[in-house]
């Protein structure tokens, strides 16, 4: 019998297939001695997730030299698969090395749900987090409860196209916030959200980042996000986004969106 390469709780995979699924549906998996890594871009490249699931959430079968060295996965198929069984349930995930190619194969006590790796050769190459961050790399930070964010978005969304995160040096006990650039640009009060715990460095400013409402909406939209958001950023740099779900790291990165003005 093919031994298993993990056997996690299923919400775990579950909940990380929801997410990197908001990103693309084809992402690249790695495992390693204490971790398995989840990439996935979308196909502009406008955004870039990285998703870590520690070996202690992987249970005690874990074994990642039954595994090849880099695989391609169909996100959303295998977050169909996965919401077929109990999500306190613990399931068996293997790899099989077929004739021409693997398979992977998922069984809990509801059955057993087969599945083709996708082509890597599909999969735009994504770099590590520790790279983008070197050639991009984020300045001053915050904190917003994810709830509170996604209310805040939907409440601007219909007459909101960008969101302005800033940071403003010498501007009172908050320096660091999300500005809804529209009512800004209007006339009107711009409506605010206020970062907390600000981590600045003392040589800056001020600083600004331009980001789609569009992009922050679907990447923070799956409800199991549902822990404190950290923001992270520089001047017209990506936007970092981490936090937390059922142990695993999880980091997203949005392109900033320039604004160019009307005169070209």
């Amino acid at each position: 019998m093919t031994p298993h390469i993990a056997q996690p709780q299923n919400r775990i995979l579950r909940d990380a297939m929801h997410i990197a699924a908001q990103i693309s549906d084809r992402a690249r998996m790695t495992m390693h001695d204490s971790s398995i890594h989840i990439r996935a871009r979308d196909d502009i490249g406008t955004t870039m997730i990285w998703i870590e699931i520690p070996a202690t959430a992987l249970g005690a079968g874990y074994s990642p030299e039954h595994f090849p060295a880099e695989l391609g996965i169909d996100t959303e198929k295998l977050y169909r698969m996965l919401n077929a069984y109990e999500a306190a349930a613990t399931i068996d995930i293997h790899y099989v090395q077929g004739v021409d190619e693997g398979w992977i194969r998922i069984s809990g006590t509801e059955g057993t749900l087969w599945t083709h790796p996708t082509d890597l050769s599909s999969i735009q190459p994504i770099p590590s987090l520790t790279i983008l961050q070197t050639h991009h790399p984020p300045v001053v930070s915050g904190t917003r409860d994810a709830d509170h964010f996604r209310d805040w978005l939907k409440q601007i969304a219909d007459k909101e196209t960008t969101i302005s995160f800033r940071y403003e040096k010498g501007s009172g006990r908050f320096p660091v916030k999300t500005v809804s650039t529209v009512s800004e640009h209007s006339g009107l009060r711009p409506i605010v959200v206020v970062l907390s715990h600000p981590e600045v460095p003392e040589d800056v400013d001020s600083l600004q980042s331009l980001i789609s409402l569009d992009l922050l909406q679907d990447a923070i939209a799956p409800s199991c996000i549902n822990d404190d958001l950290k923001f992270a950023f520089g001047d017209d740099t990506p936007l970092y986004i981490s936090t937390k779900v059922n142990e695993c790291d999880i980091t997203i990165a949005i392109a900033p969106r320039i604004d160019i003005g009307e005169e070209l």
